[in-house]
């Protein structure tokens, strides 16, 4: 969920609504409908004991380096709200 987080540039409370709506990130996260998905407090608490082990940096480089050997690259996203606005027909 970390990954997606600093990814797509999420607040704790964004990533858990996002993980929850969309499906890519349920895919990505590889879970279904019936897994339990951690509330933002729970993010925000595993976020600060990676922090304070000092691991934090060294497993997002771990995963910056597995994607390369696989010919991949992460770049940032953006996430945006698309509403559907009625026009007249020509």
């Amino acid at each position: 969920m970390l990954v997606l987080q600093q990814l797509f540039n999420l607040s704790d409370e964004e990533l858990e609504f996002q993980v929850n709506d969309r499906r890519s990130f349920e895919k990505f996260l590889d879970l279904g409908i019936m897994n339990t998905i951690p509330d933002a407090t729970t993010i925000r608490l595993f976020r600060e004991k990676l922090r304070q082990a000092g691991i934090i940096e060294e497993l997002f480089e771990t995963f910056e380096q597995h994607l390369k050997s696989q010919g991949l690259e992460a770049k940032g996203g953006q996430i945006i709200d698309a509403t559907i606005v009625p026009i007249r027909k020509q």
